[in-house]
């Protein structure tokens, strides 16, 4: 059954760029209809099945002290920046959930590195203006003189690679293809030094600085350091991201009007060489059976992707043996047909292109090869309930993921209302390791996790874990691994080679991951469409809308003018 131009816009995904989209859209007059795969919407702050550890006598400890809803097992530790973030705040603000939504601001946090020394990062105690307030924080970091100095020497391309947050086309560069470790060595920054950075970059962005884009990286550390002394404060989400962040986007975007339908699955996307024409899904609510276009076994549609009987898997997945044949994958019984004026891919690149028909030669365009070159990443989340106190620190506590097997934790305890009740910390926990935690069961997970838990706090030896909740994000949702791509090129990935169909999710916003980044990436979508509609546009905070201290535009400029400086003498003796 087909509807046919029932809806001015269909959006695939509910997650939090599609709820974007798909609000603006909706609160501009037209008719929106959003597809969810999962039961509840929320993409990847919802994908997640949770184990639990402990007897019944630790979680009644618990439940003393807490509430049922507050054991919950949540996406942790999202640094909201408040200098970086501004789409966000603009989005909870237009919610109404700013000031209910998020902790007070937090201004400094500790840093661990693979020598197990703690360096405080705390930056609004100095005098100084930016960006040379970062300098007593460098220059009190544990670690010798010359790699404290070499630190601060990297400050200088750090900063100037970091202002391409604030130009629209920021000029193309050998730092665009190498990463930040390689960007550090080639700055002469010391081992120790690199190390300590080795630490940082996986708190504050989920990867490690091997595989983070120097030029992105830089524009991290450069927002986060250098570009103002508020740079370094940040926010939580003091509340589950369900009913604190998706539950408020359902609601008003169902008051509005919108449509969002749960448990229906995008099968196929049906289009010619320019256009969408119509999309296929599957209502998982019906209990419907596939048929193995191998085998002709059949299974329940939840089982979709893998034949039990001749272990097929179709690429609707990221198939595990890559030689098996590309077939188109099975649409199931009783499938459903939409159409519409306009389309949205809320989902990211190697959930969209398996859609597409095999047949296509859109395959072979740029656009649809660099997303389906994304590279997956296992991240796995933890929270555990200690009987008494193990620290009292307030602020993250970010570790080098390869001395630890996480990359940050803290304890919410000492930072949320809802839990300053409970006697004892509450420590939640943030590791990527990339593929190698999806060898790794989620019981021994937590024991790692507690084991290493004891190297950051010592406390925690003498102190008993009442329960302990753990999960791995399932690896063909979460995508976080870099995608080499030009500078400029991001806003330009929004539009896709089909004139009716674009893309937004959050590796396709400034930041290029992360909420900020799909509530942009959100905005830019709805805007393409409010355009061709000749409607109003949403405001979309970027460039060069960031506060960047007039020191730090001078030390760019500064060193834009060396290098020029340098190429001309380059091409004068060469010449002679």
């Amino acid at each position: 059954m087909e509807e046919r131009k029932k809806y001015d816009v269909v959006i695939v995904g509910g997650g939090l760029s599609g709820l974007t989209c798909g609000l603006y859209l909706q609160e501009a007059g037209l008719k929106v209809l959003i597809l969810e795969r999962a039961p509840q919407a929320g993409g990847l702050t919802s994908s997640w099945q949770v184990q639990e550890q402990g007897d019944a006598e630790g979680k009644d400890f618990v439940l003393q002290y807490l509430k049922k809803e507050d054991i919950v097992l949540q996406y942790p530790m999202h640094m909201i920046f408040r200098e970086k973030y501004p789409n966000l705040l603009d989005v909870y603000n237009h919610l109404g959930i700013l000031d209910t939504n998020l902790t007070v601001p937090l201004r400094e946090f500790n840093i661990i590195d693979s020598r197990l020394a703690k360096h405080k990062f705390k930056m609004e105690d100095s005098i100084l203006p930016a960006p040379l307030h970062s300098i007593k924080t460098v220059l009190r970091l544990r670690m010798g003189i010359i790699d404290r100095l070499s630190f601060l020497f990297a400050a200088l391309p750090i900063i100037y690679l970091g202002n391409s947050i604030n130009c629209e086309k920021p000029p193309v560069s050998f730092w665009d293809t190498v990463s930040m470790e390689a960007l550090l060595e080639r700055a002469w920054v010391t081992e120790r030094a690199r190390d300590f950075v080795a630490s940082y970059v996986p708190s504050i962005y989920n990867l490690d600085s091997i595989e983070v884009n120097a030029r992105r990286m830089a524009a991290v550390s450069f927002g986060t350091l250098f570009m103002s002394k508020r740079g370094l404060w940040y926010q939580l989400v003091n509340d589950n991201y369900i009913t604190g962040t998706v539950e408020p986007h359902v609601i008003r975007f169902r008051e509005a009007g919108g449509t969002i339908k749960l448990n229906c699955e995008v099968r196929r996307i049906i289009h010619s060489e320019t256009e969408v024409q119509k999309i296929v899904y599957q209502d998982l609510n019906t209990g419907t059976w596939i048929t193995c276009p191998c085998c002709g076994g059949k299974q329940p549609i939840l089982d979709e992707g893998f034949c039990k009987n001749c272990g097929l898997r179709w690429t609707m997945r990221v198939p595990s043996n890559l030689t098996q044949p590309q077939i188109e994958p099975p649409v199931g019984e009783n499938p459903q047909e939409v159409s519409a004026k306009y389309y949205v891919a809320g989902v990211r690149g190697h959930q969209l292109l398996p859609l597409m028909s095999l047949e296509s030669p859109l395959r072979a365009d740029p656009y649809f090869q660099k997303l389906g070159r994304e590279k997956g990443a296992c991240l796995s989340i933890a929270r555990i309930f200690y009987d008494k106190k193990i620290t009292a620190e307030k602020f993250i506590t970010g570790t080098s993921r390869r001395a630890f097997c996480f990359n940050g934790c803290q304890d919410i305890a000492n930072i949320m209302p809802r839990y300053s009740k409970y006697p004892g910390s509450v420590i939640d926990v943030l590791a990527d390791r990339a593929e190698s935690l999806q060898l790794l069961p989620v019981e021994e997970f937590l024991k790692c996790v507690i084991r290493d838990l004891a190297r950051v706090w010592p406390e925690a030896e003498d102190a008993e874990v009442k329960l302990a909740l753990g999960a791995h994000i399932n690896p063909a949702v979460l995508y976080h691994k870099e995608v080499p791509r030009l500078p400029g090129e991001r806003n330009r990935l929004v539009d896709t080679p089909l004139r009716n169909l674009y893309a937004c999710n959050c590796s396709l916003g400034l930041i290029g991951i992360g909420m900020e980044s799909a509530c942009q990436a959100g905005k830019l979508a709805a805007n393409r469409i409010l355009e061709q509609e000749a409607r109003p546009t949403v405001h979309v905070y970027g460039f060069p809308e960031y506060e960047v201290s007039f020191l730090s535009r001078m030390v760019y400029e500064f060193v834009h003018i060396f290098i020029r400086a340098r190429k001309f003498l380059g091409k004068i003796l060469t010449a002679v």
